[in-house]
């Protein structure tokens, strides 16, 4: 059989969990891309995620008196469907750009309760836009300058990440990141060998919490293994030699 005839298809599963108080989210997905190749601009990849969600809570609450407050929600998990979908272009001429929206369904959570204690989740929409560019041999030296941009929103609230980092001889690299209305960030890190990244990061919040807040540290460990190529395999039968 000619390999060379399969369709090139990605196909890989992700899974997210979030905690914040009392909530639990979980996310499942089967994530599906396909690579089209445009002759002489790029390469576009087109993605799907299809999987699930779950959220719940198991909250302990302390009300003023002893009586039962029955507004108050309780105890609960829900599962339902989520969709993602995504458009990514990788020009010929170092750039990029990306265009994504999750929880497309919007789905409802909703308890088995009855009465006040029927407690729903829903699912916001949110839409995602990033580029980005990378200078080769920036004022011929040995390295390059590498810049994005991210753009986040769900129509009520919006969100902007700006970066832009200097990568000498593909070895070590510093650079600078502003998010809108949070923090600036100071990035340091390199690549002692190859597929292996090691960085770090300081949050310097520039909101209404800079007076309480003493920023943040993040640390990055990253190894990247490439799978080899699929051989191209052949079969020949003599009467057509």
């Amino acid at each position: 059989a000619d390999m060379s005839r399969w369709i090139p298809v990605n196909i890989g599963i992700s899974f997210f969990h979030d905690a914040i108080a009392f909530n639990r989210q979980n996310n499942v997905l089967l994530n599906i891309t396909y690579p089209l190749e445009i002759s002489g601009a790029g390469r576009l990849g087109i993605g799907v995620g299809v999987g699930m969600v779950n959220f719940g809570m198991n909250p302990e609450w302390v009300p003023p008196t002893t009586a039962v407050d029955n507004t108050l929600p309780t105890a609960y998990s829900a599962t339902n469907l989520d969709l993602n979908f995504g458009l990514y272009f990788k020009g010929t001429q170092d750039y990029y750009v990306g265009l994504s929206s999750t929880h497309l369904s919007e789905s409802a959570l909703t308890s088995t309760g009855s009465g006040f204690n029927v407690t729903t989740y829903n699912t916001a929409r949110h839409y995602y836009l990033m580029g980005g560019k990378t200078f080769k041999d920036f004022l011929g030296s040995n390295g390059d300058i590498e810049t994005n941009a991210l753009v986040r929103t769900d129509f009520v609230k919006m969100s902007m990440d700006f970066n832009a980092r200097y990568l000498w001889n593909n070895l070590l690299y510093g650079g600078l990141t502003y998010r809108t209305s949070d923090a600036i960030a100071i990035m340091v890190g390199g690549h002692p060998i190859q597929n292996l990244t090691i960085g770090y990061s300081y949050d310097i919040t520039i909101n209404k919490l800079s007076s309480i807040s003493k920023g943040s540290h993040e640390i990055l460990l990253k190894y990247c293994y490439y799978l080899p190529p699929i051989p191209i395999q052949k079969s020949k039968h003599p009467r057509w030699l």
